[in-house]
């Protein structure tokens, strides 16, 4: 999520929690740079007539999340908004936070795997055959520079719904570990936003369409449609929830005891920070493999090229 959406919660949350006006919030905070710029276009539909929620849908220097629209037009009926918008900018910083962690903890592993491709091979540079060793990094690096790019215009490259993304999802899904990862950090933003949707007043008719469309998996989308009809058919939405692909049987107790006490919304979010906490423990357990694996890697390949060396240098 955009640094300049955060900035833009942080400082009307602020506000608002100080008793400040929308209007008067958001006039404060156009002078702060991008998320200032940010604060005076929707100032400027929010002038216009419209809502808050309306004016946050209509800007054009940032797409606002369908789900965060939703829960802020709630705000607005309810006279929460000071809450909706500070559980929002929560969620989002523990997101952030959950996705920095995950980067600190893989660059220790990234640095010993690119070393244990720049290294070994430097023999060819002091033997003169520099052109070889420029093919042996290009044949490693210029694939993984492809996928960053291609990472970085996913969404021009595989639009949204189309059934190339979805052939793709059901290939990374079956990728070991990080197909797990993925789908429970997926499942894990779709529960919490459920939630909070529900802890703000929306019901399950206007919620489910919304946390659908935003999981970003074709899978978790179809299903969250077909719970959203099935609690319209008289099912339960415990019934319905605990269905999930990739939700673990222990949570099920936790949804169904929370839609039985009336706090599900509460249990949602619960499980919510399970399944996050679940992702993070497996990627720290491959973290601390990872490292082992490289170095063993480097072992391999350096023993291999000192093994050609000697045989040719005994003409074998």
């Amino acid at each position: 999520m955009s640094k300049l959406y955060l900035e833009f919660l942080t400082g009307v949350r602020t506000q608002l929690h100080a008793g400040v006006p929308i209007k008067t919030a958001l006039s404060n905070l156009s002078s702060h740079g991008r998320a200032g710029r940010f604060a005076a276009e929707v100032l400027e539909h929010l002038e216009r007539g419209k809502s808050f929620a309306e004016s946050l849908a209509n800007a054009r220097s940032f797409r606002v999340p369908s789900p965060h629209v939703a829960l802020i037009d709630a705000g607005e009926t309810s006279g929460r908004l000071d809450d909706i918008v500070g559980k929002i900018r929560d969620d989002l910083e523990r997101a952030r936070e959950s996705r920095s962690k995950i980067i600190t903890r893989l660059l220790y592993p990234i640095v010993i795997l690119c070393l244990a491709v720049l290294l070994p091979p430097l023999y060819l540079v002091l033997s003169g055959r520099a052109d070889e060793y420029l093919r042996v990094q290009l044949s490693f690096f210029g694939p993984v520079a492809l996928l960053a790019i291609a990472w970085g215009l996913r969404g021009k490259i595989v639009p949204p719904h189309s059934a190339l993304r979805e052939l793709l999802q059901n290939v990374v899904r079956a990728i070991p570990l990080l197909g797990r990862f993925l789908v429970e950090n997926a499942l894990a933003r779709a529960l919490s936003t459920l939630g909070l949707m529900l802890r703000s007043g929306l019901g399950f008719e206007a919620s489910l369409p919304l946390v659908a469309r935003a999981s970003g998996w074709k899978f978790l989308e179809n299903e969250f449609l077909e719970i959203e009809k099935s609690i319209r058919d008289g099912a339960t939405a415990s019934e319905g929830l605990c269905g999930l692909t990739g939700l673990p049987k222990e949570f099920h107790s936790v949804i169904a005891t929370g839609e039985t006490a009336g706090t599900l919304d509460e249990a949602l979010d619960r499980c919510g920070r399970g399944l996050e906490d679940r992702a993070n423990t497996r990627i720290d357990r491959f973290v601390r493999i990872a490292p082992v694996v490289a170095i063993l890697l480097v072992g391999l390949v350096v023993g291999a090229l000192a093994i050609s060396a000697f045989s040719k240098a005994l003409g074998v």
